[in-house]
């Protein structure tokens, strides 16, 4: 029996967050860098899936992941929301301007408030 291997490799998106201090007088990416090495020994790893991404992270930073899919659905409402009032407006008659006035022989009038 001969098993086949796989040479395909796989990507995924790392993010770390934190909310580190530092001195002003030091350099903020050397900060930087020993706040990421703190994050790995100090907290939990996790996998999220967003939008068929694979996101690996602390809690704080998979949570900045799952923004991108809340943003995206917030989107997606608005423009929604925007081409069914575009519709409204282009295919709508302002029917609260339109009165008919029966008059007494049965016949109506209209009139047309908007002029």
């Amino acid at each position: 029996m001969r098993t086949v291997r796989s040479d395909i490799k796989k990507r995924f998106n790392a993010i770390l967050a934190g909310q580190p201090t530092f001195n002003p007088t030091e350099d903020m990416r050397w900060t930087a860098k020993k706040a990421r090495k703190q994050l790995l020994h100090q907290e939990e790893v996790h996998i999220k899936n967003v939008m068929n991404e694979s996101f690996v992270g602390n809690r704080f930073g998979l949570n900045i992941a799952g923004m991108v899919t809340r943003l995206a659905i917030l989107e997606s409402q608005y423009f929604s929301q925007q081409g069914e009032m575009a519709h409204q407006q282009k295919h709508s008659t302002c029917v609260a301007c339109i009165l008919y006035f029966p008059g007494a022989s049965g016949e109506g009038n209209f009139s047309n408030l908007t002029k």
